[in-house]
């Protein structure tokens, strides 16, 4: 009696395993007794099923790393964050949980994702599922938008102006407009058939991510907050990154680059420039800073020598003039 009590008046459950020691709860048999229960913390078990049905004031679940193959929240009116990430979900109905801010969801198995009714979602993470679409119009607070991985061909996000991080890579999108997100900090958009990439009205970005794509010209006179920048494995014949002072690591590997010069880019610790053509001859010309014509001590070279088109490229370092 005293426990049934007891379960009748808890708020809070954690059951969850870890990492490095996961649960071995195959069944939350009796979880219908905890009536007030307004956060569930089930994660790293070997759940095949969860029924939620009866514990209405939940406001967070944390499902994640499971077996399940559905989960009903319809009755979970009131969640605020819900945590389903890593099952074997094909659909998700979230049409009733109109309270929703955080949604996570990645590495499922959903085919769709309606989230048209979810217009508190400040962060929605459904990255690496079968997705061929997404809308997210409705969803005008998203601060973090991550759906990297899926099959998506188009994404508009002109709606979402909040967005500080977007995560878009490893898609089949052949553009991206992101002119009305002014206020992202973190793009990445690599892995997709992007042709082209405008992120001149985008000056609070820190990080861009944009390689593997089929870039031919890339603007970041404008983004000076820039640390990292990863445009490899793209089609640019030529990189300025001279305001760029910010920047501490730079991929632009794989490219068709003649030249690079980082003689202002003294943050810089790690840099990727091999597979590039350079004089297409035997030299690819490197402009660094300081007055000697060799690889600054703080500088970590990734390659400095490589072969492209038969021809063996070494890079040859040079100083700025009036350096």
């Amino acid at each position: 009696m005293q426990e049934m009590q007891s379960m009748a008046i808890m708020t809070e459950l954690d059951i969850s395993g870890t990492y490095d020691n996961p649960g071995s709860l195959t069944s939350l048999r009796g979880i219908e007794y905890f009536e007030v229960l307004t956060k569930l913390n089930c994660n790293r078990n070997s759940l095949p099923e969860l029924d939620v049905s009866q514990n209405t004031e939940l406001t967070e679940l944390r499902c994640e790393y499971n077996s399940l193959t559905e989960l009903d929240i319809s009755q979970n009116t009131e969640l605020t964050e819900l945590r389903c990430e890593y099952n074997s979900l094909t659909k998700l109905d979230v049409s009733l949980n109109t309270e929703l801010t955080v949604l996570r969801c990645q590495y499922t198995s959903l085919t769709e994702l309606d989230v048209s009714q979810n217009t508190k979602l400040t962060t929605l993470v459904c990255g690496n599922n079968p997705l061929t679409e997404l809308d997210v119009s409705k969803n005008t607070k998203l601060t973090t938008l991550s759906c990297l991985g899926n099959q998506l061909t188009e994404l508009d996000v002109s709606l979402n102006t909040e967005l500080t991080q977007l995560f878009c890579g490893t898609n089949q999108l052949t553009e991206l407009d992101v002119s009305k997100n002014t206020k992202l900090t973190e793009l990445i958009c690599n892995y997709n058939q992007l042709k082209e990439l405008d992120v001149r009205l985008n000056t609070e970005l820190t990080e861009l991510w944009c390689d593997s794509n089929q870039l031919t010209e890339l603007d970041v006179s404008l983004n000076t907050k820039l640390t990292k920048l990863y445009c490899n494995s793209n089609e640019l014949t030529e990189l300025d990154i001279s305001l760029n002072t910010e920047l501490t690591s730079l991929r632009c590997e794989s490219n068709q680059l003649k030249e690079l010069d980082i003689s202002r880019n003294t943050e810089l610790t790690a840099l990727h420039c091999h597979d590039n053509p350079g004089d297409g001859n035997s030299v690819f010309p490197l402009t660094v800073w300081g007055d000697q014509a060799e690889k600054p001590g703080s500088l970590n070279v990734y390659q400095s020598g490589w072969r492209y088109n038969d021809k063996y490229i070494t890079i040859q370092y040079q100083t700025a003039p009036g350096e």
